[in-house]
C-alpha cells in the first residue's frame, strides 16, 4: 500500500474549509498571512475522505470539541494562526 502527501489551503476568513482526512504533517503560512497551508498524509484508507478545518487567531474563541491540528507564525511573527479540525455536524448547527 502506498501513500502520498497532499497540500491544502485554508483561508484566514472565519469560515470552515475542507481538507483531507489524513494525518497532518505540517502547517505553515507559505504564501502570506491571509492563508494557512496544511500538508496531510493520504493513503487508500483516507483518500477521498475529508474533514473541516478553520484557522483561529490567538485569543479567539474556539469550539469546545475542535481538534488541534497545528500552529504557524505569519507576518514575521506579528500573527500566530492555529488550525483546528471541526465536526461536520457541529458546523451545521
Amino acid at each position: 500500500m502506498s501513500k502520498r502527501v497532499l497540500k491544502w489551503n485554508v483561508s484566514v476568513d472565519d469560515t470552515p474549509q475542507v481538507i483531507g482526512a489524513g494525518r497532518v504533517l505540517h502547517v505553515a503560512c507559505q504564501y502570506g498571512p491571509e492563508s494557512v497551508q496544511v500538508w496531510t498524509e493520504e493513503s487508500p484508507l483516507t483518500e477521498g475522505g475529508t474533514r473541516l478545518a478553520q484557522v483561529y487567531g490567538t485569543g479567539q474563541l474556539i469550539p469546545f470539541d475542535a481538534v488541534f491540528l497545528g500552529t504557524t507564525v505569519a507576518a514575521g511573527g506579528a500573527l500566530v494562526w492555529h488550525l483546528f479540525g471541526l465536526d461536520y455536524e457541529a458546523v451545521k448547527r
